[in-house]
């Protein structure tokens, strides 16, 4: 579980969570009806 162009990763000491290109992956996948589990 490591950071990437999407989002940051448990292990890192700040949780940055999603990043723009994140924010909008997830907007993209509900948009065409999937269910995006970020948990």
């Amino acid at each position: 579980n490591i950071s990437n162009h999407l989002g940051s990763s448990c292990w890192e000491p700040h949780d940055g969570g999603l990043t723009r290109v994140g924010h909008r992956m997830v907007a993209a996948l509900n948009g065409a009806g999937v269910l995006v589990d970020i948990s």
